[in-house]
């Protein structure tokens, strides 16, 4: 009798071990049937094939156990994958400000005999302001509300602006440390790295800003565009008075008249409310010229149309 596998992925298992299969338990069988009876004979077959079973499963596992496709690892050389996920997890656990979620294994690679380095991607999602005038934590108040305020700037420095609910894909190494209770989470291996922004609530605020901001630009050139127009209205006022020679008066002072003639020393100043008439023809580009009676004397000179108001 010959025991043989029926299975083609077995027979294909055992090939390196057929040599050996032809030496089996099956041969300790081989007799002669002609002294037994039916009854016995078939007694006989059965163990015959109890026998050959048993020899295909020993070959087909010592099979399977040299060709790779099973593994027995007595000593791991890496931390597995939910072994790392679930440290890593319990490590960095969610706050009132975020919120991790999506944990992946991407990759991973010794950093010397004793360490190795997990490389993770996870989501995180951000459930404060990076405004500082929202945020309810405070240096003055207590202690933690300090930390958790220093904690935001430090948020606010590594993403930049977000709203509550906007979103970041981030990749992080965390080192690990092999000991006789297995692979131990240790801590980051420098900082976490943005690798995408998903940011619409704090890009509909900036669009608010930025709307906010070309208004108050449009409103102060407006505002600058009517002050221009007043004062240029004004000073053709006053343009047009000195011409006529309309009595005004000195709105702004003191000041010192210019090529002041007809006074003493201590006459060269001239201050606000003091009348003055215009001497009309003698005139220069925005400046009027303009005389008046100071202790008895007649002192002219020329004054900035922007210093002379109506009377």
């Amino acid at each position: 009798m010959h025991c043989f596998l029926e299975s083609p992925i077995a027979d294909v298992a055992i090939a390196p071990f057929i040599r050996f299969s032809d030496i089996h338990p099956a041969a300790i069988f081989q007799i002669d049937e002609r002294q037994f009876t039916g009854r016995q004979l078939e007694e006989v077959e059965m163990t015959r094939k109890n026998a050959c079973l048993l020899w295909r499963w020993v070959l087909l596992f010592t099979a399977v156990l040299s060709s790779g496709y099973c593994q027995i690892v007595w000593a791991a050389d890496r931390p597995s994958h939910e072994t790392a996920l679930s440290q890593i997890r319990r490590a960095l656990p969610d706050s009132y400000a975020i919120a991790l979620t999506n944990f992946k294994y991407a990759n991973g690679y010794s950093l010397d005999a004793n360490r190795y380095v997990v490389v993770v991607t996870f989501k995180l999602t951000t459930k404060i302001s990076s405004d500082p005038s929202k945020s309810k934590q405070s240096f003055n108040k207590d202690l933690q509300s300090g930390m958790n305020a220093f904690g935001e700037i430090v948020l606010t420095m590594a993403l930049g602006h977000f709203e509550p609910g906007d979103s970041f894909d981030e990749a992080e190494e965390f080192i690990f440390l092999n000991t006789e209770n297995g692979w131990i989470y240790q801590g980051p291996k420098g900082d976490a790295q943005v690798t995408a922004r998903h940011t619409p609530n704090a890009d509909a605020v900036d669009q608010q800003v930025e709307q906010a901001k070309k208004a108050r630009q449009e409103e102060r050139r407006r505002e600058a565009e009517e002050f221009h127009k007043s004062l240029q209205a004004k000073n053709d006022a006053i343009a047009q008075a000195c011409a006529a020679g309309r009595q005004m008066h000195v709105a702004t002072g003191p000041l010192h008249l210019q090529n002041m003639q007809g006074g003493g020393t201590l006459d060269q100043w001239v201050y606000a409310g003091q009348l003055v008439s215009p001497i009309p023809g003698d005139n220069r580009p925005y400046m009027c010229h303009v005389q008046y009676i100071a202790r008895g004397h007649v002192i002219s000179g020329y004054i900035d149309v922007n210093q002379l108001a109506l009377n």
